[in-house]
């Protein structure tokens, strides 16, 4: 397409900016992402096409429309990206619930975004997500203080009295109030903090692990599964030390029931990481470590409930065992240490 075909197709969307569709609340923009229109590549830029508003009836905004194609055409998703962040940069000026509604809609696909789209993009798209928190009532936020804690959830965008009182104490550290819009359960057990989970893993850009939204995304993730990663650890201790004992005292039967349990309740755990991340599980190291030490220990009380008589092997067998185990608990210790996360 020559210049003067791109500018006289400008024309043509500018010209239809305001264009409306009912009963659905779409735009030019809607239309065109429906129908995959090539169009969509080369769009004007928000600051000479300004479209009234860009989320649907049904709470979806162009970029949905996009990505729901079969053939994704990742140059008219770049573009349509790029059109509804400059979109938020002119509306963030002043907080207001139009940069709520498009910020809660672009959370359903923030996987994608962070994954498919330009790095560029998605940093600012990271930046437009993390923003200085809004008040009620233009209540100012102080800059001097110290935090209770470093995350809170809230229903609400705002900064409200229960959630100042929870995270806010006097102090003289300067501090800052900032909200992460994108509409999430963040709470770690969930659905939401599992596909984040599975995302950051993906992602494959050290300079967006530094932006703000990410870090303390990873912080909050990190604080609220703490004490399912100490339990992990303590019983993992517990396990290598009654391993430990027991070569002192073979022929336990009591031992022998006890890591044969403490071993099948971890290869549990691991069934069910799989089960999550499916094969994205056996992309790590550790994964596959402990699967195989675990079913190896169940396997030499299994020699051991059989009485075999070749007790060299056992003992080389029992002498591996506690050699991957404490390398293994080695790793999970690091979680105390300050750069373990």
């Amino acid at each position: 397409m020559n210049l003067k075909e791109q500018s006289a197709r400008n024309e043509i969307l500018i010209a239809y900016q305001d264009l409306y569709f009912t009963p659905h609340n779409w735009n030019i923009l809607h239309f065109l992402s429906i129908l995959n229109n090539d169009v969509v590549s080369s769009i004007p830029s928000y600051a000479d096409m300004k479209v009234p508003f860009l989320v649907d009836k049904y709470g979806k905004t162009p970029l949905h429309y996009l990505i729901a194609h079969e053939s994704i055409d990742f140059l008219a998703v770049n573009s349509m990206l790029k059109y509804i962040l400059d979109y938020l940069e002119e509306k963030g000026q002043d907080y207001n619930s139009e940069y709520k509604t498009v910020t809660d809609s672009l959370s359903e696909i923030a996987p994608f975004i962070l994954t498919k789209t330009s790095p560029g993009l998605v940093e600012r798209f990271l930046k437009l997500s993390f923003i200085s928190s809004p008040t009620v009532y233009n209540f100012e936020l102080p800059r001097f203080g110290d935090s209770e804690t470093r995350s809170s959830f809230s229903t609400e965008t705002v900064v409200e009295t229960d959630t100042y009182n929870k995270i806010y104490q006097k102090g003289q550290d300067m501090i800052s109030f900032q909200t992460l819009m994108l509409k999430l359960d963040y709470n770690a057990t969930s659905d939401d903090m599992l596909d984040m989970a599975l995302t950051l893993n993906s992602m494959k850009s050290e300079e967006l692990f530094r932006c703000p939204a990410i870090s303390n995304l990873i912080q909050h993730l990190w604080e609220n599964t703490q004490l399912v990663r100490y339990i992990n650890a303590l019983l993992f201790t517990i396990l290598m030390l009654i391993i430990s004992v027991y070569i002192g005292n073979e022929g336990s039967v009591a031992l022998e029931v006890i890591i044969v349990t403490l071993s099948a309740i971890f290869l549990l755990s691991e069934i069910i990481q799989f089960k999550f991340f499916k094969t994205e599980y056996f992309h790590h190291f550790w994964n596959w470590s402990d699967i195989i030490f675990h079913v190896f220990v169940i396997a030499v009380m299994i020699t051991r409930f059989c009485e075999m008589d070749n007790d060299l092997l056992t003992k080389w067998l029992l002498s591996i065992v506690v050699i991957c185990g404490y390398t293994r608990l080695a790793s999970h210790l690091r979680l105390f240490t300050p750069t373990s996360n």
